[in-house]
């Protein structure tokens, strides 16, 4: 290929073949043919970020965040990295970077997948905010993500990325749980119930 799409394409699809050395260097060469695609410094800094090239990783996520800046995905891409890592600070503060130029139906977030577009992500936020005792915020995150899920077709459900499905996991058990702490056990049933229905 003689254009970054093209190598930025073949990249995407090595990678879901698991072949990762291949992926990389196709991501590499989008980027020197397409310094302005923001596409590739997602992918290739997310997936360095997975493989615990951490630094570069960030380098790639935050340029990303520059060349795109009404864009959520490299702002809650970066979170997420953050969260896994339980450097919570950090991951709220890309996280509210997110939600700052989140436009739900947004088509190019949703070409992410279907739990980026849905803003599933709001999830994680809130898990986030939970662990730095922001508990209202938590909850206000939470109850906007299992919305957003429970409104999802059957077929988008299946696609989600495990990550997906254990935050979205995580905010109805919270949520059940708060709803128990508040003396409302009808809703802390209900709640579990929907999460037994998720699990399914």
């Amino acid at each position: 290929p003689t254009n970054g799409m093209a190598h930025y394409n073949r990249g995407f699809v090595l990678q879901q073949l698991d072949r990762i050395p291949e992926a990389i260097a196709e991501y590499e060469k989008a980027i020197d043919l397409s310094r302005e695609n923001v596409m590739p410094y997602i992918s290739l800094g997310d997936l360095l970020f997975s493989l615990g090239g951490k630094d570069k990783g960030e380098e790639l996520l935050l340029k990303a965040a520059e060349l795109a800046p009404l864009s959520p995905v490299p702002c809650f891409t970066l979170a997420r990295q953050f969260h896994n890592q339980r450097r919570h600070d950090d991951a709220i503060a890309h996280y509210e970077k997110a939600v700052e130029r989140w436009r739900p139906g947004d088509k190019d977030v949703e070409r992410w997948g279907p739990g980026e577009g849905a803003g599933l992500w709001l999830a994680g936020f809130g898990t986030c905010l939970r662990a730095k005792g922001r508990t209202a915020e938590s909850t206000e995150c939470y109850e906007k993500a299992v919305a957003a899920f429970e409104k999802m077709p059957e077929s988008k459900r299946r696609e989600l990325s495990t990550w997906y499905e254990g935050v979205v996991l995580d905010a109805y058990e919270f949520l059940a749980r708060d709803a128990a702490a508040a003396g409302n056990e009808q809703l802390a049933r209900q709640t579990r119930q929907k999460l037994l229905a998720a699990l399914q």
